[in-house]
């Protein structure tokens, strides 16, 4: 049994906490013990919500983002391996100085969730033992070269979803039922909006958008618009409920990950994204087939929407395309995977070495 501190954002509408989440609740399942130091405020920022959910009892709320930290709570916390999710937003300048004494305990590994060089800069003030990085994008784009040495590619791993009912609200009665939720601004749905009007004269449809953040410009009869931030277990219950789930996204030409699609595809939802860069990793066949849908321009959306919507068997290949997405790279097997590299540095192993020895099992399955 490994002693595993993480500081990180928990219970949160983010990347950052959802990943603390995923791999931290597998440590803990695993039989490990953890501790969550997380931050007290979430303040007014649309990307860092709160979401409806108690913290289980292992989390100590106690540090400000960017700020003050609880010193006494850090150092007092027993642990093997102390993890730091995200960079950015971390108490780095008080952190900075309890870094010796961190290190003298156990093994530190950072684990990077940000898409440019600027941005983990902390890096050299964290000193960690360990750079965990989700694929080589990061490795060529965001990690400057003189740490790369450090780094082991871990993937962001996904949920395994929840044996939950389908629930489908009453607006939706036998109607297409299309769903989004979250926090993105409002601009990021224009395509959706544009191209579901057109299909909402063929179609007895109905558009779902359930917002934690803003809210939507749009009034048509078919456009439901709702308030709330619940917990991933009910949002499971309205995807098993839907027809399609439409993921918006802006383009950005940074590295990135979509840690929405990563917590939700286990649904067995059929998903549809843009093509932007949170995608660019996920797989696709010649006819456009895969874990996602993507699409490129409005009209392409509307003709992948419509094949989903009348081709069955092309929406059972999307379905089945996601499962072993999911089966790939689910949340137990990622967990494990830290857990590895975990005691390799505490068995004193160079982190080149552990991921040499990664690559050559992969190659040999």
């Amino acid at each position: 049994m490994l002693k595993i501190a993480m500081m990180s954002r928990w219970n949160a509408t983010c990347g950052v906490s959802t990943h603390a989440e995923l791999v931290g609740r597998e440590w803990v399942e695993m039989g490990h013990e953890l501790t969550v130091l997380a931050p007290r405020d979430f303040g007014n920022t649309w990307h860092h919500q709160r979401v409806d959910e108690e913290d289980e009892d292992y989390v100590l709320r106690c540090y400000e983002e960017g700020g003050s930290v609880d010193k006494e709570a850090v150092l007092s916390t027993e642990f093997d391996v102390f993890v730091f999710q995200g960079l950015k937003m971390l108490p780095v300048d008080e952190l900075e100085d309890l870094v010796p004494v961190l290190k003298e305990r156990g093994a530190v590994v950072a684990v990077v969730h940000h898409d440019c060089e600027e941005e983990v800069e902390a890096l050299y003030r964290l000193d960690p033992d360990a750079i965990v990085v989700f694929d080589e994008r990061y490795l060529e784009e965001v990690v400057p070269s003189e740490l790369r040495d450090r780094c082991a590619i871990v993937p962001y791993p996904c949920f395994k979803g929840f044996d939950v009912e389908p629930r489908r609200p009453e607006f939706a009665e036998d109607k297409l039922l299309f769903f989004s939720f979250g926090k993105q601004p409002p601009y990021e749905y224009g395509d959706y909006v544009r191209v579901l009007k057109r299909l909402a004269r063929k179609y007895d449809l109905v558009y779902w958008v359930l917002k934690s953040y803003w809210t939507l410009p749009w009034s048509y009869p078919w456009l439901v618009r709702e308030k709330g931030n619940p917990p991933l277990r009910r949002i499971y219950e309205y995807l098993r409920g839907a027809d399609i789930h439409l993921i918006p996204k802006w383009p950005t030409r940074r590295v990135v990950v979509s840690s929405t699609l990563n917590s939700t595809l286990a649904s067995g939802c059929p998903t549809v994204v843009p093509d932007t860069r949170h995608f660019e990793t996920v797989p696709e066949d010649e006819e456009g087939a895969g874990p996602v849908v993507r699409y490129r321009s409005c009209e392409e959306l509307e003709e992948r929407l419509t094949r989903l919507i009348e081709d069955e068997e092309f929406r059972q290949r999307v379905i089945s395309y996601a499962e072993s997405f999911v089966e790939e790279y689910r949340s137990d097997r990622v967990a494990a995977m830290f857990v590895d590299l975990f005691e390799a540095l505490l068995s004193e192993v160079a982190v080149s070495e552990w991921s040499r020895t990664r690559v050559l099992a992969r190659r040999a399955e």
